[in-house]
């Protein structure tokens, strides 16, 4: 049914009322001339009833008196035979099928221009652009008249390029950059001449045309160069990978590849303009060359901040023990360790969870071995190895990669913080061919962990000399408990030696770690620690402890 009225123009409104948007210069909406105006509005098509709309105009100081200008169901119309230099008011009405017209729109004032009006100025839009070699920009040329009137004049002037050389330009104002370089743009009407530059660079383009291959665990760096274009350069890789370990960064690829293989991938550089720029790549991973036996070896202090430990050797595949803390912080804890890699590793003390990260401080050997199973010129075995295992409540089982001629002496230690809470490895049943083990939170904790690393060391025991440094490797009897024990070194020694050391039986099942303390030429206090998470208690029953003592070559 159709309304009372057709819907009122009411600039307020902002869907179904007549707005009338422009009359002069609104570069997509409407244009002008001397002595006609081209007019758009706005204004729901699809009303009931809607026959088209009525256009009125006035002098800006008379009244609506002449015949109003009839369109059909459009949103724009021309508005001929107007004087020129005159300025006029403008408004629009809907209308119905029976004639009847809305409320009026908003009015829009316009002075035609001047018959006799000359340009003064030509502005050259866009100014001062850049172009990439072979791409093209549309110019637009806007005259300022004798009159202050502005008019779209760019298919009136004529456009000229200073060096064709360097950038075309044809009649409609569309250059096209031909080679690096600049040049001016003009666009001359009536003895005017409007000017920009316009720069025109080489086109971006990916210049590395290949990448160096690389060795798992070893670091690993390469840049990635562009030309052309305008810096500052983005880059990133849009399909594809980078080997696993590696990172793009700021144009170089750095890190430190983990695994074996040939990754192919797009690389993509962007510059400040977001011209953009591919190239296909790849890199080649080769397997770890085989190492010769090596092995660094140290004591540190250490507390309960992250602590940085630079190796002094070049290493491959490093395992890192460190174990067990000195006695002198009374408090109960644990060493954790991270971030082992080709030049060092991270250690700091932590408490049990229940004493809430109290600080402890102290000192822990610690022995750093390429990964691997390795027999020493007196034929002595040692093999360096990582586990990885979320095993808390119930032991699991490990083999050595080569069997032992003898049950070794295992050092085991965590390497990862996948979880916060304080833990410590247990390990039973060391044999030839391999060894149990499992983790432990405290005791009033549930006995469940994320997966962490554990590192291991097996050592036969023996004694002799290896890299310049004199070692002796062996066991104590069950004897050890959670009173002092002095361990008698089977040899005395000429200096204080490196102390590592870890339980091989697991007797008594509360958490529990080793502690030391009066370390000396001959001999050194161990003991077991439990935690006291659940009861004050702390005895332990008896444990055999495995060592291995380092020296200066003696």
């Amino acid at each position: 049914m159709m309304r009372n009225t057709p819907q009122p123009l009411n600039l307020a409104q902002a869907v179904y009322s007549v707005v009338l948007l422009a009359v002069f210069f609104l570069v997509s909406l409407a244009t002008a001339q001397a002595a006609t105006v081209n007019l758009a509005w706005d204004y729901d098509l699809t009303t009931a009833n809607l026959t088209g709309f009525r256009v009125y105009y006035r002098l800006a100081t008379g009244s609506y008196t002449s015949p109003p200008v009839q369109v059909g169901k459009q949103l724009n119309a021309p508005v001929s035979g107007l004087l020129d230099g005159t300025n006029y008011v403008f408004m629009a009405k809907a209308v119905d099928a029976t004639g009847r017209e809305s409320s009026p729109s908003n009015e829009r004032s316009y002075t035609t221009p001047s018959a006799t009006a000359t340009p003064t100025a030509i502005a050259v839009t866009p100014a001062n652009p850049t172009l990439s070699t072979g791409s093209t920009r549309q110019f637009a040329a806007t005259g300022t008249y004798s009159d202050n009137s502005t008019k779209d004049v760019t298919s009136q002037v004529t456009w000229a390029s200073s060096s064709t050389a360097v950038a075309t330009i044809n009649a409609s104002g569309l250059a096209t950059a031909v080679a690096a370089g600049t040049v001016t743009i003009s666009a001359a009407l009536s003895g005017v001449t409007g000017r920009t530059t316009l720069a025109v660079q080489a086109p971006l383009a990916i210049t590395t045309n290949s990448l160096p291959n690389g060795t798992a665990n070893m670091a690993y760096s390469a840049p990635l160069a562009a030309s052309g274009g305008t810096s500052p350069y983005t880059w990133s890789i849009t399909s594809g990978s980078l080997p696993p370990g590696l990172t793009l960064n700021s144009g170089a690829i750095t890190g430190m590849p983990t695994t074996v293989g040939t990754s192919n991938f797009t690389a993509q550089v962007q510059d400040r303009n977001n011209q953009t720029a591919t190239k296909a790549l790849s890199i080649s991973i080769a397997a770890t060359p085989i190492a010769s036996f090596r092995l660094e070896t140290g004591e540190s202090d250490v507390d309960s901040n992250w602590k940085r430990v630079a190796f002094t050797k070049a290493f491959s595949a490093p395992v890192v023990v460190a174990n067990p803390l000195n006695f002198d912080d009374a408090n109960p804890g644990v060493i954790r360790i991270r971030n082992v890699n080709a030049t060092g590793f991270e250690i700091r003390t932590q408490a049990w969870d229940y004493l809430s990260e109290a600080p402890i401080t102290g000192k822990v050997g610690y022995l750093v071995m390429e990964k691997g199973s390795h027999t020493l010129t007196n034929g002595i075995q040692v093999e360096a190895g990582q586990v990885n295992t979320n095993m808390t409540a119930l032991f699991g089982g490990f083999k050595f990669t080569k069997p032992f001629s003898v049950a070794p002496v295992v050092i085991t230690g965590v390497t990862s913080v996948n979880e916060a809470s304080a833990v410590v490895t247990r390990v039973k049943n060391v044999s030839t061919t391999g060894f149990s083990l499992m983790m432990q939170e405290q005791e009033a904790n549930q006995q469940v962990h994320a997966t962490e690393t554990i590192a291991y060391i097996a050592w036969q025991p023996s004694s002799g000399t290896v890299e310049g440094r004199g070692f002796q490797v062996n066991r104590t009897a069950k004897i050890v408990t959670n009173q002092f024990y002095k361990l008698v070194y089977p040899k005395p020694v000429a200096a204080l030696p490196v102390l590592l050391a870890d339980m091989q039986t697991t007797n008594g099942g509360d958490p529990a770690n080793l502690r030391w303390q009066n370390k000396t030429l001959s001999g050194v206090e161990v003991k077991v620690a439990e935690e006291q998470s659940k009861d004050s208690e702390t005895n332990h029953t008896q444990e055999v402890v495995g060592y291995i003592l380092l020296t200066p070559g003696q």
